[in-house]
């Protein structure tokens, strides 16, 4: 085994510690929940070079840690968020300087940017401003015939693709016009607003 940087250990050990504890097995096999660690790191988006480097350290950090008097067991904290292990402020900023790809947080994941917000207040005022359509009988009548036409679609989606082409006769997906009529649209211009 190569040489350790020193330094580098003794950054690594608080979260080698707390590594141990939130990937912990049952029998608490150091190797096999270094494995475990190293795995997770891949999850994480360690590179393969940064995943070798870090159990390097690991496995030099069990060989050491009877000397050094440490048990991770019992200094390490179990951390709620694994991933945030292997963060640039941790483990990936220690081991894999190629780690550039930050993970999102699952809040961040559903969280709609300013722009998209916009487009989409957009689109429903659009839509609402649209049902005004419907102010008479006979608009109402004429919807109510539009939906019993298409009856393969939901009323809603129905009354969607009434205010966006009020003659339409068909609608299909892009699917659903290949493999049932041998159909493309070539020409790909918009496509309608679709609730599912």
């Amino acid at each position: 085994m190569p040489a350790l940087d020193a330094s580098l250990m003794e950054r690594a050990v608080p979260h080698f510690c707390d590594a141990f504890v939130t990937f912990d097995n049952e029998d608490r096999d150091l190797v096999t929940t270094a494995q475990a660690i190293t795995s997770a790191a891949k999850m994480a988006g360690f590179s393969k070079r940064g995943r070798r480097r870090i159990l390097e350290y690991l496995y030099g950090f069990i060989d050491t840690m009877a000397e050094r008097g440490i048990d991770p067991f019992r200094a390490g904290k179990q951390v709620d968020e694994p991933d945030a292990l292997f963060s640039m402020k941790r483990l990936g900023g220690l081991f894999d300087v190629e780690h550039t790809v930050q993970q999102p947080l699952q809040s961040e994941l559903f969280e709609p940017k300013e722009e998209e917000k916009t487009t989409e207040r957009a689109l429903i005022d659009q839509l609402i401003a649209a049902t005004r359509l419907y102010d008479s009988s006979e608009a109402i009548q004429e919807l109510l015939d539009f939906t019993a036409r298409l009856r393969e679609f939901a009323p809603f989606n129905a009354m969607l693709l009434h205010i966006q082409k009020p003659g339409l006769t068909h609608a299909a997906t892009a699917h659903d016009w290949w493999h049932r009529f041998g159909r493309v649209d070539l020409h790909r211009k918009s496509g309608e607003v679709f609730l599912s």
